[in-house]
């Protein structure tokens, strides 16, 4: 490991125990405990179930991705590596570990590492484009309901902003820039990448089936909240549930172990835009987090059950 690489893992180490430090200084914990003490299993079970689902429907998302970009991969072996990566994304300090590893045991699989980082990172941007074009749409009616949030409504503005032009750019001007780059030798792999982005968005019914796919993860995820929610005998409104996308969104910003700490500082202050109080919206995150690590343990399993040798699917 590099002095970099160490550097960086120090600094996730320091905003992780940074945010959630302050988080503790700031909200009574023990209001906050008092709601996991009245836990409903019901609703628990119910959004360890939701989490589930929204990893398989990844998992078909990412097979389909997988047909367009002409990757191998079959649809058990999308859903096995799916799971496997999640288990990753939790108990290594960045949720792209969890990529790294799935790209590592398709390209073993497959004998084709080019085609594995092509295909994950085809899938992640397209489930990016449709979160930040949910995120645009929900401030419409943010504002139907009179909620103002100016932090979340800039980042409602910018972000779905860069997305739209990207979109766009890959539409006139991909397939020239793509070509131009595979020209060279050292910008190829960045061409081929663009090249194939333009294949996942614009090829006709599979990519409605892609974006349509990443749109039911993200309604699976908005749901799995709202459970949540109700096993800690929260109430949500709509003012909340349309503030979670954009929660989600800042929730993705890989400057912490695993998410957490930003997931949990996103969730306290979104959700008090909408009158949520700081302990109910801490507990809201803290069980999605360890929902989402509880759902890991079956890709743990595969992955230690694994076989060794390559194999096919």
């Amino acid at each position: 490991m590099t002095a970099r690489q160490v550097g960086l893992l120090v600094l996730k180490f320091l905003v992780t125990v940074g945010l959630l430090w302050w988080l503790a200084s700031k909200i009574d914990l023990r209001a906050m405990a008092q709601q996991f003490r009245s836990i409903q299993v019901f609703w628990a079970v119910a959004t360890l179930v939701l989490l589930f689902v929204q990893l398989l429907l990844t998992g078909i998302r990412w097979y389909i991705v997988g047909l367009v970009v002409s990757a191998t991969l079959g649809l058990r072996l999308a859903v096995r590596l799916m799971l496997i990566g999640h288990f990753f994304s939790q108990v290594l300090p960045t949720a792209v570990g969890g990529d790294a590893v799935r790209a590592w045991m398709l390209a073993r699989e497959t004998a084709q590492l080019g085609r594995s980082i092509v295909s994950i990172v085809c899938d992640r941007v397209a489930a990016l484009v449709v979160l930040t074009i949910v995120v645009a749409l929900s401030m419409p009616l943010l504002s139907l309901a009179g909620l103002h949030a100016p932090i979340v409504e800039n980042l409602a503005i910018v972000v779905p902003t860069l997305t739209v032009c990207g979109v766009l750019f890959l539409l006139f001007f991909g397939k020239r820039v793509s070509e131009m780059f595979q020209g060279n030798r050292l910008l190829r792999p960045a061409g081929i990448l663009v090249g194939n982005l333009r294949i996942v968005f614009f090829t006709s019914v599979k990519s409605v089936q892609i974006l349509g796919l990443a749109l039911l993860v993200q309604l699976v995820m908005l749901v799995a909240v709202l459970a949540c929610a109700m096993a800690l005998g929260i109430k949500l409104g709509a003012p909340h549930l349309l503030l979670i996308p954009s929660i989600l969104l800042v929730s993705m910003v890989p400057i912490s172990f695993a998410g957490w700490g930003v997931r949990e500082s996103a969730m306290v202050v979104g959700l008090g835009f909408a009158g949520l109080s700081a302990p109910e919206a801490l507990a809201i995150s803290l069980l999605l987090g360890l929902a989402q690590i509880v759902i890991g343990i079956p890709g743990g399993a595969m992955w230690l059950f694994r076989r060794r040798g390559p194999a096919t699917a």
